[in-house]
C-alpha cells in the first residue's frame, strides 16, 4: 500500500542541467510566499499545476504555465457520476496490462476557484512545451528565450514500487497485470495505490476489496 507520492516523476529535457535558477517537484512546494516578486515558470497540466498556478500568481512578478498538451476544461464534475465513470475506465485501461495513466488525463481539469483565481490573475495562459532550458530560464518551441527565477515541475508521481523490483512485475506495456488489487500470477500480492486506487478514495475502497479477497483465499487454502 506504498501509493505514488513517495516517487516522483524526474523531468528529463536538454539543459535541465544548466539552468542556474531555482528547481522544484510540486510535493516540495510549502507556500507562495516563497515566489514572492518573481518569474515562475509551473509546468504540468494537473490539478496541482492549476493549484500551485493560482496561488503564486498572487505574488509573481510573472508566471508562465507550459503543458504538453492543451488543458481541457469541464464546468463541473460529480463524483458519484464522473467519478464512477473514472474509475472504470481506469481499472479498464489498468487491467489491460498498460501502465497508468494520469487521472486528469481521464477526468480533464474543473474549472474550479483555483482556475478562477488563476485566470483572473492572467495565469491560465497555456504555452506548449518547450525545448529545453538554458542558464537563465526556457527555451520555448519556436526557439524563445524566455528567462525565469524557478521552474515547479508539476509534473506528477509513478507508482512506488521499486522494493518490489526482484519480482519482475512490470510487462512489456510498462504495467503490471492486476485483477481488482490481486497481481496476477501472485496470489499473495496486492497493490493498493496502483491503477484505479491511486487516489485517496480509490485507496480506502481497494483496502476493503484487497481484505475480503485475502480473507477469501484464507478460507479456501489457495
Amino acid at each position: 500500500a506504498t501509493g505514488t507520492w513517495n516517487n516522483p516523476n524526474q523531468p528529463q529535457y536538454p539543459g535541465i542541467e544548466k539552468f542556474q535558477g531555482r528547481q522544484l517537484h510540486s510535493k516540495d512546494y510549502v507556500r507562495m510566499e516563497d515566489f514572492t516578486s518573481q518569474r515562475v515558470a509551473v509546468v504540468g497540466g494537473g490539478i496541482s499545476a492549476v493549484q500551485q498556478l493560482a496561488e503564486v500568481s498572487d505574488v509573481a512578478k510573472q508566471t508562465y504555465w507550459y503543458t504538453r498538451s492543451k488543458p481541457f476544461f469541464r464546468a463541473s464534475f460529480t463524483a458519484e457520476e464522473g467519478g464512477r465513470q473514472t474509475i472504470d475506465k481506469v481499472t479498464k485501461h489498468t487491467e489491460a496490462g498498460n501502465a497508468p495513466r494520469s487521472i486528469v488525463s481521464y477526468t480533464g481539469l474543473i474549472f474550479n476557484q483555483d482556475a478562477k483565481r488563476a485566470h483572473a490573475n492572467g495565469a491560465l495562459n497555456r504555452r506548449p512545451i518547450f525545448q529545453g532550458l538554458y542558464e537563465n530560464g526556457i527555451i520555448e518551441e519556436d526557439g524563445t528565450k524566455v528567462e525565469v527565477d524557478t521552474i515547479i515541475w508539476a509534473i506528477g508521481f509513478r507508482p512506488s514500487l521499486a522494493h518490489l523490483d526482484p519480482l519482475n512485475l512490470y510487462n512489456e506495456k510498462g504495467g503490471i497485470n492486476i485483477e481488482g488489487t490481486k497481481v496476477e500470477g501472485k496470489n499473495n500480492l496486492h497493490l493498493i495505490g496502483y491503477g484505479p486506487s491511486q487516489s485517496t478514495v480509490g485507496a480506502n475502497r481497494a483496502g476493503r476489496d484487497a481484505v475480503i479477497s485475502i480473507a477469501r483465499d484464507l478460507k479456501s487454502g489457495t
